[in-house]
């Protein structure tokens, strides 16, 4: 994909990869320092023989930029290799963090309406028991 593609937007994002073994990466279209790339290839960590791509995607598929320089060339080739695609967009709650989960993150979600409804159970029973004396 990379081959066809040529080359791709200068303000595509970029990735480095921080682990231990880099002969085991594919990297293609470099920034100027040549430590980060526009296309990464690992291996998966949790699926033996699998990889990951990573593309910086954001001015390489966009509806507008698609045309420019090798863009839907590196799109297509990347994105059709394989039968099955996923496609993860990340946001600030992925962030990983350190600290242990909450009590309201470990509990399930139907602990609270089961806790109302004995409530009201409760409510029900002594109103109906208090009205007998």
């Amino acid at each position: 994909a990379a081959a066809a593609a040529g080359s791709v937007p200068d303000d595509a994002p970029v990735f480095r990869y921080l682990g231990d073994d880099a002969s085991a990466a594919v990297a293609c279209f470099p920034d100027d320092t040549g430590d980060a790339f526009a296309l990464l290839r690992v291996p998966a960590p949790l699926a033996p023989g699998g990889t990951v791509t990573v593309l910086g995607a954001d001015p390489i598929l966009t509806n507008d930029r698609i045309a420019e320089q090798g863009s839907a060339a590196l799109a297509l080739g990347v994105l059709g290799e394989r039968p099955r695609l996923v496609w993860y967009t990340p946001s600030p709650d992925d962030a990983a963090t350190d600290a242990p989960p909450t009590l309201g993150e470990l509990t399930p979600g139907w602990v609270t309406p089961a806790i109302l409804l004995l409530g009201a159970a409760a409510l029900a029973a002594a109103v109906w028991r208090g009205r007998r004396f």
